[in-house]
């Protein structure tokens, strides 16, 4: 019996979240033409940066969603204990 591989790809669009990000990246993308169906996520290795999927999904996902996670794991209960706490995120400093 051969077993299935599962990507990235595949736990991405398993998460419960997807739908949530799928519609903001649509959002996004709606003024450049470009979907992000859950075919364009599973062929995501093959986008370049001459894609304007590559550009959207780096404004929504890595500019917008990973410093709000940072924020909300790191700085807020540091914050909560030191309420005077300086903090660099990249660009998304507080």
């Amino acid at each position: 019996m051969r077993l299935r591989r599962h990507t990235l790809q595949d736990a991405l669009l398993a998460d419960p979240r997807w739908p949530a990000f799928q519609a903001q990246l649509t959002a996004a993308g709606a003024a450049y033409n470009v979907s992000f169906s859950d075919v364009d996520v599973k062929n995501m290795t093959d986008w370049s940066v001459f894609d304007w999927r590559f550009h959207v999904w780096d404004k929504v996902m890595v500019a917008g969603y990973v410093p709000m996670l940072l924020n909300r794991s790191v700085f807020e209960p540091i914050a909560r204990h030191f309420p005077a706490v300086r903090f660099s995120n990249f660009a998304h400093g507080r």
